[in-house]
């Protein structure tokens, strides 16, 4: 980088700075900014809440479905175990 540019970017950063000593609003506008990012995650949070709620709403009945099928499943195996058991 040249010290031209080099100059030309600090005078940028201190009129940039200049700027938002002075002017509360621009403070304001990224209080606002930041407000609304915050807001903005806060609704993407709850909304991901939403739907994991609603998913395992949906999921709980698949699960109790597969609940149903693991304990068959485990059943089937402890028969298969109970007959190895009495061969052996």
């Amino acid at each position: 980088m040249t010290r031209d540019a080099q100059t030309t970017r600090a005078s940028q950063m201190k009129r940039a700075v200049k700027m938002t000593n002075t002017a509360p609003i621009t403070r304001d506008a990224k209080t606002t900014r930041a407000m609304q990012m915050t807001k903005a995650a806060h609704m993407t949070r709850v909304l991901k809440m939403a739907k994991a709620l609603q998913m395992t709403m949906v999921s709980q009945i698949a699960r109790d479905a597969q609940m149903k099928r693991a304990v068959q499943m485990t059943k089937a195996s402890h028969m298969t175990m109970a007959i190895h058991l009495t061969r052996a």
